[in-house]
């Protein structure tokens, strides 16, 4: 029945979108109706469909459209209509469609957090709207009277918040983009689920071979201005939040030390205090034990005292003397005015909206074929260590891990004796400190589906992990490419066009070869 009904689609899907041969024109009927109405580019230049459709043709994109458009065929019959399950109160139709909206949201979120759409690192929705219109997606009418959200600055990666769309809606709304969502990401985010599912289905054994690891780590370089700042603030951190947190505490919250570090708060009421963190603050908490403030009566010292990388670029803000050429440092004055081209506080403004994007944290799964790169070799090499895997699952520390309520951080492979902070790490070739939290890691045995084993993950767990190392390896050229191959056999496409039949030969010889001359016509 699925081989059927999909052949069925797909010879109605090619007599829609395709021109073949001298005796086979199939059209569009609404071939010079204008694509978009209303909106920000109604007066667009040749906004018509015959120039989308010819331009296809005539590079040959076409054959690859098609190519993407069975595939999301092959994709929704297997998966399931988005629509429809939507309306389904089914257990399985619930957590499928949240899914695909997580999926939505975090491709949203990498368009519009791209950088492509700011200005001085503040992003505007009206110039990513123009561009979504630009690709001949109309915005939903139903938002015409919506003011636009400007002047958002995308704050470190937080993968909650991205998958949530919580961040997303602090930047757009989200309901302006239902063409471009429906037409554009949900056939892409559909053929990358048919990637994962012939993993999952086809090749599960390599799932457990890829060394899968669930790490959070955060990684400070050495100041040049505050040279002794990152070990003490990383010092005091490990004190107050790991060795003595209290029993069972979980996981050390590594985004409070990146903000302290940082130096820069945007919450409410910040301006009011030159962006400096609020006295009542655990980030200010942690600055102040550390001994990276000081104080003249109630109020910071500027610059100096304040030892973060925002204390090193007001530092810097102070060799900018106004209305005295005479003691400005010129070098920095140039830095802060972008050669002249802005007052000096709005270059303050700019490298605080900068540095306030700056992401010192490292969290979800990475495998060993290319994962956690930007950790230097002799980290990275012990995170994937195969003994991780077992050792991670034992309530005693090793040679590579150190338990602490119940977290296990990673450990040199030499330290001091006796040094109760030896998971802090340091790099001397990039001058950085790291600490590295290994939440889980896999193995084959640890996967393996059997019901009389005894050492894997109970079920509910695998497949949770499983959806996990797929979606990072369905990526992956080799796979998309053996997923393609599989789902086109199993579906037995017949063609009515001998330019898509020759595309299709020539990207699957094994499937479409000479021999096959009664699976084409023209």
């Amino acid at each position: 029945m699925f081989k059927n009904k999909l052949k069925l689609s797909i010879i109605a899907l090619t007599g829609i979108f395709l021109v073949g041969c001298a005796d086979i024109v199939a059209k569009p009927t609404d071939n010079e109706d204008p694509i978009i109405l209303t909106g920000l580019v109604e007066e667009l230049e040749r906004n018509v469909n015959s120039v989308v459709y010819d331009a296809l043709r005539d590079d040959g994109t076409i054959n690859q459209r098609t190519l993407d458009d069975v595939l999301s065929l092959i994709a929704e019959n297997r998966l399931g209509n988005y629509a429809t399950l939507k309306q389904s109160q089914a257990a399985k139709d619930v957590a499928f469609v949240g899914k695909v909206e997580r999926r939505i949201n975090e491709k949203l979120y990498d368009l519009v957090s791209s950088g492509q759409f700011e200005t001085r690192s503040k992003f505007s929705e009206e110039r990513f709207a123009i561009s979504i219109e630009k690709q001949l997606y109309p915005l939903n009418p139903t938002t015409n009277n919506v003011p636009w959200k400007a002047d958002f600055i995308f704050p470190p990666r937080n993968q909650e918040a991205i998958s949530d769309g919580s961040i997303l809606g602090q930047a757009i709304h989200k309901a302006r983009y239902e063409t471009f969502i429906n037409e554009n990401l949900l056939p892409r985010i559909y053929r990358e689920l048919l990637v994962e599912q012939y993993l999952l289905e086809k090749d599960y054994s390599s799932l457990g071979r890829t060394y899968a690891r669930k790490v959070n780590y955060v990684a400070l370089r050495v100041s040049n201005e505050f040279p002794e700042a990152a070990k003490y603030l990383m010092d005091t951190f490990i004190d107050q939040y790991i060795l003595n947190a209290p029993a069972n505490a979980g996981p050390a919250n590594l985004e409070l030390l990146a903000r302290a570090w940082r130096g820069v708060d945007t919450s409410a009421g910040a301006e009011t205090r030159d962006f400096v963190f609020a006295s009542t603050s655990a980030e200010f908490q942690l600055l102040e034990d550390a001994g990276l403030l000081s104080f003249e009566g109630d109020t910071y010292e500027p610059g100096f005292s304040y030892r973060t990388l925002y204390g090193e670029i007001l530092k810097r803000y102070e060799k900018i003397v106004p209305n005295n050429p005479l003691t400005t440092d010129k070098s920095v004055e140039s830095e802060f005015t972008g050669n002249g081209q802005y007052n000096p506080e709005i270059g303050l403004e700019i490298k605080r909206n900068e540095l306030f994007k700056r992401d010192f944290t490292t969290d979800g799964w990475h495998i060993k074929n290319g994962g956690l790169g930007a950790l230097p070799a002799p980290i990275r090499d012990r995170v994937f260590n195969i003994a991780v895997a077992n050792d991670i699952d034992r309530d005693t520390d090793s040679k590579f891990i150190r338990k602490i309520n119940g977290v296990s951080y990673l450990i040199p492979q030499t330290s001091q004796p006796k040094d109760d902070r030896n998971f802090l790490l340091y790099d001397a070739n990039s001058t950085t400190y790291y600490i590295v939290q290994i939440l889980e890691a896999v193995n084959s045995t640890k996967m393996n589906p059997s019901a009389t084993s005894i050492n894997n993950y109970e079920q509910s767990k695998r497949e949770l992990i499983a959806g996990e190392i797929a979606k990072i390896l369905g990526v992956r050229e080799s796979n998309i490419n053996a997923s393609t191959l599989h789902w086109l056999k199993e579906a037995e496409i017949q063609f009515h066009d001998e330019t898509i039949y020759d595309f299709f030969k020539e990207r699957f010889p094994s499937l479409y070869d000479e021999d096959k001359d009664d699976s084409s016509s023209s």
